[in-house]
């Protein structure tokens, strides 16, 4: 796997610990990687979500990315009070996806969120069934995995990262570099 290269100061810390994996991937022998690869994409999916709601959320009070790109607003905020009071936001610690997700077209007139929740097959809640998956290892979390044909029954989650995809890469890479996409897409608008 090939370093990322960081393209705007909004994506810095995602771009950093994607490419701080790949380097700690370097130096493991393949078990170890396999062991390894949940815990990593967790620790990049979460910043990706950290990155995907601070923009939802200065795009909604009328900030720019870095390349002056705000999507058209329908609906106003004046600033983030008004915004976390209408998102009925009592914590830091909300699960913002489906707020976005429900809220993005009513907000703006054409939200880069909403290709995020509609692409396939890599799309984002493929992506999130994998990291739930990985946080609580349950039963209803490995069926959807299974009913979405990501992961075979006899297979971890470990070893479908590290197995290789119709495009010659390993599904962590592929998955790793669709989070990295997105990101972009974000804050390009």
């Amino acid at each position: 796997m090939k370093t990322l290269t960081n393209k705007y100061p909004e994506t810095i810390e995602l771009t950093t610990s994607i490419n701080d994996v790949i380097l700690c991937l370097s130096k493991l022998d393949d078990y170890n990687k396999i062991n390894f690869y949940p815990l990593a994409y967790m620790g990049i999916f979460v910043k990706f979500q950290k990155l995907l709601f601070t923009q939802f959320k200065l795009y909604c009070i009328g900030h720019k990315s870095s390349l002056g790109y705000c999507p058209e607003r329908r609906h106003i905020f004046e600033d983030e009070i008004e915004l976390r009071a209408f998102l009925k936001v009592k914590s830091e610690y909300t699960d913002y996806d489906e707020s976005i997700h429900q809220l993005s077209d009513y907000i703006f007139k054409d939200a880069p969120f909403s290709k995020l929740f509609s692409l396939e097959p890599q799309g984002y809640y493929i992506l999130k069934h994998i990291r739930n998956h990985i946080a609580h290892e349950s039963q209803s979390s490995y069926k959807k995995l299974l009913d979405a044909h990501i992961i075979k029954d006899d297979q971890t989650i470990g070893e479908y990262f590290a197995k290789r995809s119709k495009k010659g890469k390993i599904h962590f890479e592929e998955l790793i570099t669709s989070l990295y996409d997105f990101s972009n897409y974000i804050i390009e608008g």
